[in-house]
């Protein structure tokens, strides 16, 4: 019996999909459970691939956002990939990614972005490495405590909104950082187990940073502080907050948070103070490239025409001739036109696209084929930064 891939038809597919992603990523029946329901409607959410009536695959699909080069970028977040245990080497998760994907491209979705349990499987469908997602911890009693006139306030229900807005407003210039939707936003905020406690600085012109903290025991009598979020806008904003972590130094040890490669805040240390290690590498795959090109944002000086040959085995509608004219900031798309100066295949064009390597660097990994003159223009169109991320999905 050939398996049918279909979107998840109601809460007994999730009661079935359950155990599969329990045994895949080592949680329970019972966590992973809630933790498919909470990626409301069904419908929309969870894909199966059912072999009569019983769930052999499935995955879930977050509908997003990414920010490249100051703008949006519309995104397809994959999580939970997960293959019955009996079912495995039969190639099904490779099935239900291509499917998905095929799907995504007939709806004009920009990007695909995953945490990859596993990078062989992603990468045969035109996933590459695209950013870095970073675990920072640090001693409680060696950060620096600074003298403030902010004020800080508890961030409950009424002050979520400017919470929001202050994260928008630095996920913006940060290459890679997510367009936060409600899925999201309950993940940082702890909805999902206990609660996070939230905490807002108030300055003369209102809120200027805030955290969400929880405490995470190590041992008998003994806790650490772990932040699911934290965002200043100000570095007055940045020391207030470090100097509330610090202020926990008599019953805490350590404090932990995640962010990409560079710190907004960094240059508020006087020392190195913190630990840092890599947590994670995410991947993206450029599910449609004329509309991934169009979205993302470019320096606004720059006035350029890019003339790819785009190899993707995977979706060939989405590979071929383009030609990309860059002014003011924007880009236009011409397809099936050009002479492909740029040779790029798709796991390429999507390390570049985010800037995460360079085209040298892509270059001698054979992922793209271009003249000097070409490097230059590539590197100054998409070199905004190091991409990375603060969220887990």
């Amino acid at each position: 019996m050939t398996p049918v891939s279909e979107y998840a038809r109601d809460d007994s597919d999730l009661e079935q999909l359950a155990p599969l992603v329990a045994w895949s990523f080592g949680g329970t029946a019972v966590s992973s459970l809630k933790w498919l329901q909470g990626m409301a409607p069904v419908s929309a959410s969870a894909r199966v691939l059912r072999e009569g009536a019983v769930l052999r695959a499935g995955l879930c699909e977050i509908p997003m956002g990414q920010w490249f080069g100051g703008a949006r970028v519309e995104v397809l977040g994959v999580a939970g990939v997960s293959v019955a245990p009996e079912a495995r080497g039969k190639g099904l998760a490779k099935r239900l990614m291509i499917e998905t994907l095929e799907q995504a491209y007939a709806r004009r979705v920009a990007l695909s972005t995953l945490y990859p349990a596993t990078v062989t499987l992603y990468r045969s469908v035109g996933y590459e490495l695209s950013g870095t997602r970073y675990r920072y911890s640090v001693q409680l009693a060696r950060l620096p405590r600074w003298r403030s006139e902010l004020e800080l306030a508890p961030l409950g229900p009424l002050r979520e909104a400017e919470a929001e807005a202050l994260y928008g407003e630095l996920a913006r210039e940060q290459p890679g950082y997510l367009d936060r939707g409600g899925y999201i936003w309950n993940r940082v905020r702890g909805a999902e187990g206990e609660p996070a406690r939230g905490v807002i600085v108030e300055g003369a012109h209102g809120a200027e940073g805030y955290l969400y903290v929880k405490q995470h025991n190590v041992s008998d009598g003994a806790h650490d502080l772990v932040l699911s979020d934290l965002v200043v806008n100000t570095a007055e904003a940045a020391r207030r907050l470090l100097t509330f972590l610090a202020d926990h130094r008599s019953t805490a040890t350590r404090a932990h948070w995640c962010a990409g490669p560079v710190l907004p805040w960094l240059f508020e240390f006087p020392e190195r103070t913190f630990d840092v290690t890599l947590s994670d590498y995410w991947m993206v795959r450029i599910v449609h490239a004329a509309a991934a090109l169009e979205q993302r944002g470019y320096p606004k000086p720059l006035t350029a025409e890019l003339d790819f040959e785009i190899e993707d085995s995977t979706l060939p509608d989405n590979g071929g001739r383009t030609i990309v004219r860059l002014a003011d900031g924007h880009a236009a798309v011409q397809r099936g036109t050009g002479q492909g100066r740029i040779r790029i295949d798709i796991r390429g064009l999507a390390a570049l696209y985010t800037g995460f390597a360079t085209p040298a660097l892509l270059g001698r990994s054979g992922l793209l084929t271009a003249s000097a003159e070409d490097h230059a223009l590539l590197g100054a169109a998409f070199g905004s930064g190091a991409p990375g991320l603060v969220d887990h999905f």
